[in-house]
């Protein structure tokens, strides 16, 4: 049975074939104009598509299935906007890499990786990315080495770098220095953890070494978090794995120094808070990577919240949902919100 078309998505195919038109007639004028519109054009594709899907019925509550037998499940064991471009460099690559910026409201720094290290889009979900700015928060989006540029550990200095930078130009991009968390999906997720756990002094490398990497907040999506449980007919397979390519060496082979490259790895108490995000569906990283994070942090006495979304494949369009988004903004305001508490408290002690 075909679905009829929404006003909104008749309206929205009539602006996206004249932008198109108009980039035709550009193309022999100005390159430049036909760049700018294309990026227009993503942009009011993804919007469609987001609104497209959202004149369904919800598929997301809480505890309770839907109409497409979708469930989210939380286990929850504890309980002046501005755009601009920059580069950030690491020193001993020798590249720049870069982010952009929207929003005030401490910062999230936005981690999206497409293949797994192998490549990546920044302006992912921009859209998405926009509903983030418009609840006040800062959003950077960060560019960083793929694994056929560099090995580990270089995507983590990258993004350790970035996050010294915004905390040396927090005037300049309204942002609050002692409020910075990191999302990303899959490679992004895993390196969103990474940055969360990891303190150890080598990762810190490049400019702005006198500033802080550390977060006060991490929302994972999907993350592989422990590189044994990817499992492989033998270790001719797992050579042209991705975890094998980003370390440089065979994780089936080399498995201390594979799981020496996980977040489990990493976990201490001294964790900020974790809102994981993953699909019990997922077929390119399984749910057992999110579960195991989730309670390796809960062992530690961590602040950590797991949402299941059942059905849920891996960057699957449940997690695009409008009330998912409300989840991730209501997370990082709450747990900002507590570390201002707590400061508050211990300057009346």
């Amino acid at each position: 049975m075909r679905e009829r078309k929404s006003d909104c998505a008749y309206h929205t195919e009539k602006v996206v074939n004249g932008l198109y038109t108009v980039a035709k007639n550009a193309i022999c004028r100005n390159l430049d104009l036909l760049f700018s519109l294309c990026l227009v054009i993503m942009a009011v594709e993804r919007h469609a598509r987001a609104a497209q899907y959202r004149t369904k019925e919800n598929l997301y509550e809480k505890n309770n299935s839907c109409e497409t037998g979708c469930t989210a499940v939380f286990r929850d064991y504890k309980h002046h906007i501005c755009t601009d471009r920059c580069m950030v460099r690491t020193h001993h690559a020798g590249s720049s890499y870069g982010f952009d910026l929207s929003g005030r409201y401490g910062t999230r720094l936005s981690l999206y990786c497409l293949d797994l290290w192998l490549s990546i889009d920044k302006s992912a979900h921009l859209a998405y990315l926009s509903e983030l700015a418009r609840a006040g928060f800062v959003v950077a989006s960060v560019q960083y080495r793929t694994s056929n540029e560099a090995k580990f550990p270089a995507q983590l200095c990258d993004v350790k770098a970035a996050i010294r930078y915004l905390r040396a130009h927090a005037a300049r991009y309204h942002i609050d220095e002692a409020h910075i968390g990191v999302m990303g999906e899959s490679a992004g997720g895993y390196l969103t953890c990474m940055a969360a756990l990891c303190d150890d002094p080598a990762y810190e490398v490049g400019e702005y070494l006198s500033y802080s990497s550390k977060v006060q907040a991490a929302c994972p999506w999907y993350p592989p978090t422990d590189f044994r449980g990817f499992l492989y007919e033998n270790e001719e397979q797992c050579a042209a794995s991705p975890e094998s390519l980003l370390m440089g060496k065979n994780a089936m082979r080399n498995p201390r120094e594979a799981l020496a490259c996980c977040p489990v790895s990493f976990v201490t108490k001294d964790a900020p808070p974790f809102f994981i995000i993953h699909g019990k569906c997922d077929k390119t990283v399984p749910f057992t990577q999110g579960v195991e994070l989730h309670d390796e942090l809960e062992k530690a006495g961590c602040d950590v919240t797991l949402l299941e979304i059942e059905d849920a494949d891996h960057a699957d369009i449940r997690f695009f949902q409008k009330e998912i988004w409300q989840e991730i903004i209501a997370f990082f305001k709450m747990k900002f919100d507590v570390l201002d508490e707590r400061k508050q408290v211990g300057k009346n002690l």
